[in-house]
């Protein structure tokens, strides 16, 4: 996980150009400690070094890009070449193939007019939960930050809105780009509490009504 953090941490500010975000993340900053303490100067350096020449080609192509939906699509094909290299055989076993914007696009949309038409609410209703049970690098969740009304974001954001992952280096990215997107959308940091490291499958008749979670 601490070698994951690294790699993570120069990745994502390529990407994002967001040196200081590492620096609010709670996981990050945890990491980062570990890190300073048991894998820093030399040995950090000459890890970096061995694939130098994977970074540069990334932040020249990240450079390219200004508009933070091309960031997002930029991110996923990234991390998914990335773990398919990194862990060939969790990937085969997880499959690792990240959804595109367009199919996460109109699985919001279509959700959100279902829920209208039978139910009689919409996604940003206050009673309605929403869980991405296998969020990846929660691509779903940022779209959907980006969909919902700003007024109503807050609240979905701190007490409705769930994600769930299994494989870590999916998930401490989701987390990270989850709260990146919501303060993009808000322009204030505020950790995101309800991302679990869990296998939905295999935790699919969980308790949900003694930890207030009612509904999807």
């Amino acid at each position: 996980m601490i070698l994951q953090h690294v790699l993570t941490a120069d990745l994502f500010t390529s990407i994002f150009d967001e040196p200081q975000f590492h620096r609010e993340n709670n996981i990050a900053k945890e990491l980062e400690t570990v890190v300073a303490t048991f894998l820093s100067g030399d040995t950090r350096r000459q890890l970096m070094g061995s694939i130098r020449h994977y970074y540069e080609a990334i932040k020249a192509a990240a450079a390219r890009i200004n508009d933070h939906r091309e960031k997002q699509n930029f991110l996923k094909v990234v991390y998914e070449a990335f773990y398919k290299s990194y862990n060939p055989k969790a990937a085969d076993t997880l499959g690792v193939v990240y959804t595109p914007s367009e199919v996460v696009d109109f699985m919001i949309q279509t959700t959100d007019a279902l829920l209208d038409k039978h139910f009689h609410k919409l996604l940003h209703d206050p009673d309605v939960h929403i869980l991405d049970p296998a969020t990846g690098t929660g691509t779903f969740v940022c779209d959907l930050l980006n969909y919902l009304p700003l007024e109503r974001l807050e609240y979905k954001y701190k007490n409705k809105l769930f994600a769930n992952e299994l494989a870590i280096l999916p998930y401490y990215i989701a987390n990270l780009n989850i709260e990146f997107t919501y303060r993009q959308r808000t322009q204030q940091y505020t950790e995101f509490p309800n991302l679990c490291f869990m296998d939905t499958l295999d935790n699919y008749s969980f308790g949900t009504e003694d930890q207030g979670v009612q509904g999807v």
